[in-house]
């Protein structure tokens, strides 16, 4: 079970490794020619390329050829070993776990009862509520039910018209779902802490969609530029909510990079829309890629025997009558010594020790089969008896 675990961990974190790095290729692209939406659009890569791990595997059939075995021993049997992964991985991986989500815990907490007491702020519209920290804020928090949390210091830091764009930003991270997104991210980077393509691509998941609803409240008030850039600048000195949107206050070079993006030009429909199909492309083949690259499940199946002939049939039946005899007069069971010839063909060895006479085929009842009549032995010409005197003296110097 551990062994099954490990496993699974390990293709979950390639996948996603294999994921952000595609991403970190192509966003920067993406943003040029398509926008900063589309660019946040294509954190979709990784997730399709992790969730095909829980997909079903691919099947393949094996089929083996029967094996012939000698008479009175057993058949191979094939046994497949596994290598049993070491236990104390797997307590180490959840070890790490439980004490990155106690981190987070903690941090939330703090930045929690940091904001102080919150009270409504029916002016600024619904679900926003009001800090008494200065240092906190504007951002989005929860998850169930978001709502927006203002500095205290909101209504004499910013103008009415800055006002509007901050909180035209934030319901933009509520309309595109972002709370639910950076749940799911900061989930994710605490259960693979140890893989830095996770926390790598969960920093600029960030980046980008800061950027996509920046793209957004432009793209319903363009010329607002200048404002929205020095608004920005007034927003940047707050502290990052764990869980929650809120811009990091420590990440100068992105903030350049945000403010360089309001000097572009908005993509036209047509290049939303080419980039919108270029995102369902990528993650579909992206997500056949990790799904074929999971190792498939053998499913091994063994091919019927084919018919043996019924004079090899007699001559088995011949071999199992010889090889349980015990005495010479046992012989006399023997119905076919003709068959004895046709052993020859048979891919088996044969140990009887054959100690037979004339005078005991007389005296028997022993048969031979001649073009499929069956003649007693003492009914034979004498050049028969001695080419069945000559088969015996064979048999027994072999």
């Amino acid at each position: 079970m551990a062994s099954e675990w490990i496993e699974l961990l390990l293709r979950v974190n390639l996948a996603l490794a294999a994921g952000v790095a595609v991403v970190m290729a192509l966003r920067p692209l993406a943003r040029r020619y398509f926008g900063a939406r589309i660019a946040y659009g294509l954190w979709l890569l990784p997730l399709a390329a992790a969730a095909m791990c829980f997909a079903p595997q691919r099947v393949e059939h094996v089929v083996l050829e029967p094996v012939s075995v000698p008479l009175g021993q057993a058949a191979p049997v094939a046994i497949e070993t596994v290598a049993a992964q070491p236990p104390y991985l797997l307590w180490a991986w959840i070890a790490g776990a439980l004490l990155s989500l106690i981190v987070l815990a903690l941090r939330q907490a703090r930045f929690t009862l940091a904001l102080g007491r919150l009270h409504k702020r029916e002016d600024l519209g619904h679900h926003v509520r009001g800090a008494e920290s200065c240092e906190h804020g504007p951002a989005v928090i929860g998850v169930l039910r978001p709502i927006i949390i203002t500095p205290a210091d909101f209504d004499s830091r910013f103008d009415a018209e800055e006002r509007r764009i901050v909180l035209a930003h934030e319901r933009a991270h509520m309309a595109q779902g972002d709370p639910w997104i950076n749940v799911l991210v900061v989930l994710l980077q605490c259960v693979n802490w140890f893989n830095p393509f996770v926390h790598i691509g969960a920093r600029a998941l960030r980046v980008d969609q800061e950027l996509a609803c920046d793209a957004a409240v432009l793209a319903q008030s363009d010329g607002i530029r200048r404002r929205y850039a020095e608004a920005m600048l007034k927003t940047h000195i707050a502290a990052s909510a764990p869980i929650g949107c809120a811009w990091p206050p420590s990440d100068l070079n992105a903030l350049k990079e945000r403010i360089a993006m309001l000097k572009r030009n908005l993509p036209s429909r047509t290049q939303t829309l080419l980039g919108g199909a270029a995102i369902i492309v990528a993650t579909a083949g992206v997500a056949a890629a990790a799904w074929a690259a999971q190792p498939a499940r053998i499913v091994t199946t063994v091919a019927a025997a084919a018919p043996v002939a019924a004079a090899e049939a007699g001559a088995m039946e011949s071999l199992e009558a010889l090889a349980s005899l015990e005495s010479r007069s046992s012989l006399k069971a023997l119905a076919s010594l003709e068959a004895l010839a046709s052993l020859d063909d048979l891919d088996v060895d044969v140990d009887v020790d054959i100690d037979i006479d004339e005078e005991d085929l007389m005296s028997g009842e022993a048969r031979v089969v001649r073009d499929g009549v069956i003649i007693r032995y003492e009914d034979l010409s004498p050049e028969e008896r001695a080419e069945i005197r000559a088969s015996l003296e064979q048999a027994r110097a072999a």
